[in-house]
C-alpha cells in the first residue's frame, strides 16, 4: 500500500486560501442577483406609486441585489413611518416566470393603516397657554417628528414662563379605533427651579464700555428667564452697528444658585474712512471733463458709549458741493430712543446756500418695525449770481415720519433679507422778496425705498432696489427740487446731474463674491423723472433714462477698493462715468 503525503508550502496556502475565499464571493454575489421585470407594489391606496418607486430607487427590467434590498426597503418604512404609519411593515416576494429567469417583485404592505392623536394633555398642568398648544395638534397624524414638535413647544412655553431646566415624560400611551386609528397620550411635566438673572457678565469687549452693552440687552438683573426676551439679545445689540458678532446668551447657576447671564461679542472697527473720486465728462464740445469727488469720515464707538459721529463732503460739479454733518445718540435720556441730529448744507452754483437742521427720534414699534418722528429747520441764502431768481431767501420748518423695516442679515454686508423705508415730510415755507414782504406755502415731501438681498447661489447674491420720491408744492422752486443721477442712485450720469420734482428708479445688480468683502457685478439701472413747470430759469422736464456697467470690491491690506464703470442712456465709450473709491475700517 502506497502512502502520499501532499507536501504544500504556506506561501501556496495562502494564494490556494485567497482563490477559495473570491470563489466564495462572486459565487454568493452572483447568486443574489436576478433580473426583474416587473414590480408590483399593492395596496398602497393613499400613495402615488410614483412616489414609491423613487423611495425604492427601483426600476423594471434591470438586474438587482436582492442582498440590498432590505436596505431599500428601510428607506421606505421609514417614510410610511414619518406620515403616520407607525405599525405598518412590509411583505416581500418574488415571483418568477416558468419560461425565463425572469422573476416579478411583489411589495405588499401591513397594517398600513395612519394613526391620528385624539387627546393629549398634561396630567399636572391644564393652564390656558398649555390647553390651546396642545389642541393644535387634535385630528393630526401621530408619527416621532410631531411628538418631537409637541415637546418643543411646550418647552418653549415653560422657558418663557421662566423654567429653562423644565422636563417634559410621556406619561401613557392608548391606541383605539374609531373608524381610524386613535391614540390618546398623556405627559408628565417637571417644571425645575425658576430661573432668575441677578448678575451679567460681559466678554470680548475691549472698547465698548460693559453698562452699555448690558443696557441694550434689554434684560434686567433681577428678572426671571423669559425665552424670547433673551432670544432677541444678539439682534437688539448688532442694532448698535459696532459689533461684528454676538453670540446667543449662556445661563449658568454659581455654587450659591446665583443666576448669571454670559454675552460674549466682537467688537468692530471704530474708524470708518470711504473715499469715491469720479470722472465726469464735460456736456460741451468747448470744455472739458472734471473730477468729482466724495469722502466720508465715520466714527463709530465714540469713547466706548456707541455713539457715533459722521463727516460726508461731496464735490459732483466745477462749482456745487454738500457737506453733511450727523450725530447719533443711541439711547437719548436712558431710554431705547436713538436721537440723530443732522447739519446739511448744500451750495448750488454760486445760485444759493441751502442749510437744513433735522433732529430725529427712533424707536423700535414691533418686531422688525422702527419708526422716527424728525423735525427740521432750512433756510436759503441767495447767491451772488443769483440774478434771476424771483425770491431772495426762505424758511422751511418741517415735521417728519419715516418707518422702516429691516430683515438683513448683516447690515454692512447683507447676503439676504429685506429693508423698507417709508418717509413723509410736511412743512410750510415762507420767503420773502423786494417786492413781496412775506409768502408761504406747503411742502410735502414722500421718500419710498425698497431693497431686496436674494442668495441665489453659493457665492452669487441678486440685489433689487426701489426708489421713489416726490416733491408736492405750489410754485416750485429750485430749492424745493431733490437730485438725481451718480454713483448713489443712476449711474452712468453725472452726480447730481438732473434737479427734478419726482423720480422712480430702479437698480439691479447680480453679485459675485470672491469673499465676504471681494464681489464682482455688472448692474443695470433704470429710472423716469419729472420737473413740473419752468423753475427759476429751468425748463419743465421729463424723461426716462437708464445705464448699465459693471462694479469690482476688492479687498486688499489696505481696505476695499471700488472701481465703477458706467454708460447712460445714448453713451458711447467716451462718455463713460469712472468712479475709483476706497473704504477702510480701523
Amino acid at each position: 500500500m502506497n502512502n502520499s503525503i501532499l507536501i504544500i508550502s504556506s506561501s501556496k496556502l495562502k494564494y490556494i486560501f485567497i482563490l477559495i475565499q473570491l470563489i466564495l464571493f462572486f459565487s454568493v454575489n452572483l447568486s443574489s442577483q436576478i433580473k426583474i421585470n416587473k414590480i408590483s407594489i399593492q395596496d398602497f391606496d393613499d400613495i402615488s406609486s410614483n412616489k414609491l418607486f423613487e423611495l425604492l430607487s427601483l426600476k423594471e427590467n434591470t438586474i438587482i441585489d436582492t442582498l440590498l434590498l432590505p436596505n431599500k426597503l428601510d428607506t421606505l418604512k421609514n417614510f410610511l413611518f414619518q406620515n403616520g404609519y407607525v405599525c405598518s411593515s412590509l411583505e416581500l416576494s418574488y415571483k418568477s416566470n416558468s419560461n425565463s429567469e425572469l422573476y416579478e417583485l411583489i411589495i405588499k404592505p401591513k397594517n398600513i393603516s395612519q394613526i391620528y392623536f385624539n387627546n393629549i394633555k398634561i396630567i399636572n398642568d391644564s393652564t390656558e397657554n398649555i390647553t390651546k398648544i396642545l389642541q393644535n395638534y387634535y385630528n393630526v397624524f401621530f408619527n416621532e417628528n410631531v411628538l418631537k414638535n409637541i415637546i418643543n413647544q411646550l418647552l418653549n412655553e415653560y422657558e418663557n414662563q421662566g423654567f429653562p431646566f423644565a422636563i417634559i415624560r410621556i406619561d401613557s400611551i392608548n391606541f383605539f379605533v374609531n373608524e381610524k386609528y386613535y391614540i390618546d397620550l398623556k405627559l408628565k411635566v417637571e417644571k425645575g427651579i425658576t430661573f432668575k438673572i441677578d448678575s451679567i457678565a460681559v466678554f470680548g469687549n475691549n472698547i465698548t464700555n460693559d453698562n452699555v452693552i448690558i443696557k441694550n440687552t434689554k434684560v434686567k438683573k433681577g428678572t426671571f428667564y423669559e425665552k424670547k426676551i433673551i432670544d432677541d439679545v444678539p439682534k437688539n445689540l448688532m442694532q448698535l452697528e459696532i459689533f461684528e458678532t454676538v453670540k446667543n446668551p449662556t445661563l449658568y447657576l454659581d455654587s450659591n444658585n446665583i443666576g448669571i447671564m454670559n454675552i460674549s461679542v466682537k467688537e468692530s472697527n471704530t474708524f470708518g474712512f470711504d473715499a469715491i473720486l469720479g470722472y465726469q465728462p464735460s456736456t460741451e464740445i468747448s470744455e472739458k471733463g472734471y473730477i468729482s469727488g466724495m469722502v466720508n469720515f465715520a466714527f463709530k464707538n465714540l469713547f466706548g458709549s456707541a455713539r457715533k459721529l459722521s463727516v460726508f463732503w461731496q464735490r459732483d460739479t466745477k462749482s456745487s458741493q454738500t457737506i453733511n454733518l450727523e450725530y447719533t445718540e443711541p439711547n437719548l435720556l436712558g431710554y431705547f430712543i436713538k436721537t440723530k441730529v443732522k447739519y446739511y448744507q448744500r451750495e448750488q452754483d454760486s445760485l444759493f446756500v441751502l442749510r437744513n437742521i433735522a433732529f430725529s427720534n427712533t424707536m423700535s414699534l414691533f418686531e422688525g418695525i422702527f419708526g422716527s418722528l424728525i423735525f427740521s429747520y432750512q433756510s436759503t441764502i441767495p447767491g451772488s449770481e443769483n440774478t434771476y431768481s424771483f425770491y431772495n431767501k426762505s424758511k422751511l420748518y418741517s415735521i417728519g415720519f419715516e418707518f422702516y423695516y429691516d430683515t438683513r442679515d448683516d447690515y454692512r454686508l447683507p447676503k439676504k433679507g429685506t429693508f423698507i423705508r417709508n418717509y413723509f415730510e410736511i412743512g410750510n415755507k415762507y420767503y420773502y422778496s423786494s417786492i413781496l414782504n412775506k409768502k408761504d406755502k406747503t411742502v410735502k415731501k414722500i421718500d419710498i425705498g425698497i431693497q431686496l438681498f436674494n442668495n441665489l447661489l453659493k457665492n452669487q447674491i441678486l440685489y433689487n432696489s426701489f426708489q421713489g420720491k416726490m416733491i408736492l408744492t405750489d410754485n416750485e422752486e429750485q430749492t424745493d427740487l431733490f437730485y438725481l443721477g451718480g454713483i448713489n442712485s443712476i449711474r452712468g450720469y453725472r452726480d447730481n446731474q438732473f434737479m427734478v420734482s419726482s423720480a422712480i428708479w430702479l437698480n439691479n445688480e447680480y453679485r459675485f463674491l470672491f469673499s465676504d468683502n471681494s464681489s464682482f457685478y455688472p448692474f443695470f439701472d433704470l429710472g423716469y423723472y419729472k420737473r413740473n413747470n419752468t423753475i427759476d430759469g429751468l425748463v419743465s422736464s421729463e424723461d426716462f433714462i437708464y445705464s448699465y456697467g459693471l462694479g469690482l470690491d476688492f479687498a486688499s491690506n489696505f481696505g476695499i477698493i471700488r472701481l465703477n464703470l458706467s454708460l447712460g442712456k445714448g453713451d458711447n465709450l467716451s462718455r463713460m462715468k469712472v468712479h475709483i473709491g476706497f473704504k477702510n475700517n480701523f
